[in-house]
């Protein structure tokens, strides 16, 4: 497949009545490093900034910024539900200010699909906010976060921080953080 390498530059302000307001890809890579940024995408649905479709893509962060996308799952990243092993590696850069507005779910930041690979090993994830759940990260899968990885400042009633479907687990390595999550229900 094709690959996309990001690395520097600006993509902003894109708009989508359905996913994928900045970005997306079908059967790809997409690397995102160096001094790239994507900022204030909007999505009906979501994945303002970053949709990964249910196709075999995969999506590498190893730095740069990723900030103020919105939609009702995964205002700055979502991963659909994923048979077609479809994964996001975040090792580096900043994905911060997200908003979720769906009632019922969430992600500020990231949201996360059954059978979506989700693996963190550094980077920072911050400020996200969500109308529910998870406001800088929801997933309905099992989450190691690994490295240097830091989850902080995330708004919601449940999940401030982080939020994990009831049937997985999160793992947080000895060197990764989650700081200064705030839930009005439950689990800041």
């Amino acid at each position: 497949g094709a690959v996309l390498n990001i690395m520097g530059g600006t993509i902003k302000n894109g708009q989508s009545s359905s996913y994928g307001g900045n970005l997306g890809g079908w059967t790809c890579t997409i690397n995102i490093g160096g001094t790239a940024l994507i900022e204030n995408g909007k999505a009906v649905h979501g994945g303002a900034n970053l949709y990964i479709p249910n196709a075999p893509m995969t999506v590498n962060i190893t730095g740069g910024t990723l900030r103020g996308g919105e939609g009702k799952f995964g205002g700055n990243i979502y991963l659909v539900k994923n048979t077609n092993k479809g994964s996001l590696n975040i090792s580096g850069g900043i994905i911060e200010n997200g908003k979720s507005t769906k009632s019922d779910e969430g992600g500020g930041n990231i949201f996360a699909s059954e059978g979506a690979s989700l693996n963190i090993t550094g980077g920072i994830i911050r400020n996200g906010e969500a109308a529910n759940v998870g406001g800088n990260i929801m997933s309905h899968n099992d989450i190691v976060l690994g490295g240097n990885a830091i989850v902080s400042g995330g708004k919601a009633k449940f999940g401030g921080n982080i939020s994990v479907s009831k049937e997985y687990t999160l793992t947080i390595g000895e060197n990764a953080q989650v700081l200064d999550g705030e839930a009005t229900n439950a689990g800041g």
